[in-house]
């Protein structure tokens, strides 16, 4: 339940192709749009030097958006911010593969600005080459719920519960770990978020790697829900 937005590289949206899904020219990829034709919410990059690329046989045979750090390529997440402001509850899932771990990657990023603040958020970094971040919007930072290093293609899920202060990261279905009080209340810095992005904050923490699917929830899908939905996602890419 909750249903926000879902984009997939490699999939029809509404039977119309758009290159799949995805508005490209000699690869590079300006326009990721949703597959739900009434949604409103879509990747935008009009700067060329910074757009990512579509490459086919990504993932076991699908397409998949490559991002690249060197490059600074991301995507403007258009009409998101509302995502994540006012909510008190939020679930990403995301299907990607990291060429190289850094440091705080950011591969769905909501924030107060560009650098600080992290909101919500699924990342990768050298230690752990994926997780979840989360921060409470009465708060002044953030915290990390890690999962397993490792830079093989993964199903990952981010559920984060702000008003109870949980945040759990799943891979391929099964939870890896959990954060039961992620941050303190009390600060007044940033309720809302002001910067919505895929493949970086906007001016650092660029994501190295294929990215071939998002699907975000205004809700907190529970274990068996996540299960599910993972284990309908790998029937597409077969991973596990």
């Amino acid at each position: 339940s909750g249903y926000s937005f879902w984009m997939r590289a490699d999939g029809l949206n509404n039977g119309v192709s758009n290159n799949y899904g995805v508005v490209s020219s000699l690869g590079a990829v300006e326009t990721w749009l949703s597959l739900d034709t009434n949604n409103t919410i879509y990747g935008r990059q009009t700067t060329g030097s910074f757009q990512p690329v579509l490459v086919s046989n990504a993932i076991n045979g699908k397409k998949a958006i490559r991002f690249t750090a060197a490059n600074t390529t991301q995507f403007d997440l258009i009409n998101a911010l509302s995502l994540c402001n006012a909510i008190s509850k939020i679930t990403i899932y995301a299907v990607y593969k990291v060429t190289t771990g850094g440091t705080a990657q950011q591969i769905v990023h909501f924030s107060k600005n560009a650098d600080v603040n992290t909101r919500a958020a699924i990342i990768s970094s050298a230690a752990n080459a994926n997780g979840v971040a989360a921060r409470r919007p009465d708060s002044s930072g953030s915290a990390v719920v890690s999962g397993n290093s490792s830079l093989t293609t993964k199903i990952v899920c981010g559920v984060i519960d702000f008003s109870a202060t949980t945040a759990t990261f799943y891979e391929n279905g099964t939870s890896i770990s959990t954060n039961s009080s992620f941050l303190t209340a009390g600060s007044t810095d940033a309720t809302n978020s002001s910067v919505a992005k895929i493949g970086g904050t906007g001016s650092g923490n660029y994501y190295d790697g294929d990215f071939a699917e998002v699907l975000v929830y205004i809700d907190d899908h529970n274990a068996t829900e996540v299960a599910q939905t993972s284990i309908w996602l790998n029937k597409f890419y077969n991973l596990y």
